[in-house]
């Protein structure tokens, strides 16, 4: 009897850990009309604007809504203000991406936003979590349209835990990132942030319309995404978002320096492929050209060795939007305290490493390095990553591999384990403890340790293998395309966390497994995700070599890369 009532309860819990299937037709349904409406507000009426769209299956999408005015030509250096709308809004067709040399369809009047929900969920008192998702790309390349057909809201619809999804479009490249005095003194940096952050406006205003909770807004981000809310984190003042998903990215992943005096050079040199050295004002005349004739010019600036491994485009400290360095802003404890989930991939650096015979030539290395950097870095620090970071196969990413090289130099094993590092699990860890020391306990990180069916076995888990799996596509696609049972596990536990964090607050849930909260000093705690494998660690892998470049003096070495770093660095040769 005590056998058959336990059989009959491992019957039940394995019943209600069984994800459900992906509902394929959906993808095939026809489209139908679907709309609603937002009311706009004028110093003299409020009026109703139409936002048509299309119902597809059992999903809802308005896509390609305008949130900004366009900013083209001699405006495409302005920052951005609410869009104007007539009586109503196309939203029905695939959106352009902002100008990017990646992307087939781009366009300077890009500034727009797609709304994905369950069906039914449109003109409706749901009043549904929302996720906004700030997608990655290196601050010059990415567009919404890569994840507005995603399997994380069918997911939600069926798994009986509806939310919302809406993807943000922002300027990239010169458009949206520029650093230079010439961006300075006219106030140009950081003006894809801004962008962000309009778009993160509209939702506070609209997001009721379309099924939406306004005070359950998360927003999450993949590597520039992730970097970026963890910018709009460190104004403690911010109310656009309740809760915060930061994947493969922190603060100062990307090097962060002065607008004015950063990354001149590659200004200068962008300005000189497009024929406007020479002029009183080279912003004016970048202003003045053809948008494709702006976008050749950014391609070959890039395409000129010194520029084409590093951050030439990333958010800046322009004295207002960042009025300071983030390190210095989290130790002064200026960190808002929502709660947030951070974190890596196993291997994060292996996608940014050449796979080249040249790397094998002497000092090849050292010069890779300071590719990724405005400048070099000083030699005493270059010096200590070679020191910790050495040239030894059993040290270096993919980790875990032994002696193996793959046929490759043994500088990539060493550089990639390098990168992953100093760029993300440093970065990473000093967001999350700094955080936890200003007062913000509810936070939680992740090790993320698994790999899709293409994946190339020097990568190992490198940087982006976690979208395919938070965002569906594991789930959606399965044994069809090579994916396994686990990793098809895999993909609905993790969109189950991300789900239950935007309803809650808190990624845990029934039937996954517990993942505690870190809480520096007091604890570590990380959840190491493998296919098939979840299980609780403590973050403190490679500690030593990551405390040594979390000094404050070597930080601000490699990330603030500014004439003002100088006397201080040389404490590091004593």
């Amino acid at each position: 009897m005590k056998a058959s009532l336990w059989l009959l309860l491992a019957t039940l819990a394995t019943a209600a850990a069984q994800a459900p299937a992906y509902p394929a037709d959906w993808a095939t349904a026809p489209k139908t009309p679907a709309s609603t409406f937002i009311n706009i507000k004028t110093s003299t009426q409020c009026r109703r604007v139409t936002v048509n769209g299309f119902k597809q299956g059992g999903i809802e999408k308005f896509q390609g809504i305008p949130f900004a005015k366009p900013l083209l030509g001699p405006n495409r250096f302005k920052r951005p203000e609410m869009a104007e709308y007539g009586a109503s809004i196309d939203a029905t067709k695939t959106p352009k991406s902002c100008m990017q040399a990646s992307a087939a369809d781009v366009d300077e009047d890009c500034l727009t936003l797609t709304v994905i929900a369950p069906a039914g969920s449109a003109g409706s008192k749901a009043r549904l979590p929302v996720m906004v998702w700030i997608y990655g790309g290196g601050f010059i390349e990415g567009s919404q349209v890569y994840y507005n057909n995603a399997g994380l809201v069918p997911y939600s619809a069926v798994s009986d835990q509806p939310v919302i999804l809406v993807t943000i479009n922002y300027r990239v490249g010169i458009w949206g990132f520029g650093y230079g005095k010439e961006i300075a003194a006219a106030g140009a940096g950081n003006l894809g942030l801004r962008d962000q952050i309009l778009a993160l406006q509209w939702v506070q205003k609209h997001i009721r319309k379309f099924g939406g909770c306004k005070k359950k807004v998360t927003v999450f981000g993949q590597s520039a995404g992730a970097i970026s809310i963890a910018n709009l984190l460190l104004n403690p003042q911010q109310k656009l978002f309740r809760a915060a998903i930061m994947q493969s990215g922190s603060a100062s992943t990307a090097p962060i320096g002065p607008t004015g005096t950063t990354f001149q050079a590659s200004y200068d040199a962008l300005v000189a492929a497009a024929g406007c050295n020479g002029t009183a004002a080279s912003l004016e005349c970048l202003g003045k050209l053809d948008q494709n004739a702006l976008l050749k010019a950014q391609n070959a600036m890039k395409s000129q060795f010194q520029y084409s491994l590093g951050f030439t485009f990333a958010p800046s400290i322009d004295g207002d939007l960042i009025p300071s360095s983030p390190a210095e802003l989290l130790r002064a404890g200026k960190v808002s305290k929502v709660p947030f989930i951070t974190g890596a991939t196993k291997d994060e650096g292996t996608a940014f490493i050449p796979q080249s015979s040249l790397l094998s030539t002497p000092g090849a290395a050292q010069i890779a390095l300071g590719l990724l950097y405005p400048a070099p870095p000083a030699a005493t620090i270059a010096d200590g990553i070679f020191q910790r970071w050495p040239a030894d196969p059993t040290q270096g990413a993919p980790f875990g591999t032994g002696t193996e090289t793959f046929g490759l130099p043994a500088a990539f094993k060493q550089l990639a384990a390098a990168i992953t590092d100093i760029a993300f699990n440093s970065r990473r860890r000093w967001f999350i403890r700094n955080s936890n020391i200003a007062g913000n306990a509810k936070t939680w990180t992740y090790l993320f340790n698994a790999t899709g069916p293409c994946e190339e076995p020097q990568l190992g888990s490198t940087h982006s293998d976690d979208l395919q799996y938070t965002f569906g596509e594991a789930w959606a696609k399965g044994a069809s395309e090579g994916y396994t049972p686990d990793q098809i596990t895999l993909s609905t536990q993790l969109m189950d966390y991300w789900i239950n964090f935007a309803y809650h607050a808190d990624p845990n849930g029934d039937c996954l497994p517990e993942w505690p909260e870190h809480s520096f000093p007091a604890n570590k705690n990380s959840l190491s995700i493998i296919p098939g494998a979840l299980s609780v660690i403590q973050d403190d892998f490679r500690e030593d070599k990551i405390d040594w470049m979390n000094d404050s003096a070597v930080a601000k070495g490699l990330w603030m890369r500014d004439e003002s770093v100088t006397a201080e660095l040389r404490r590091l040769s004593a």
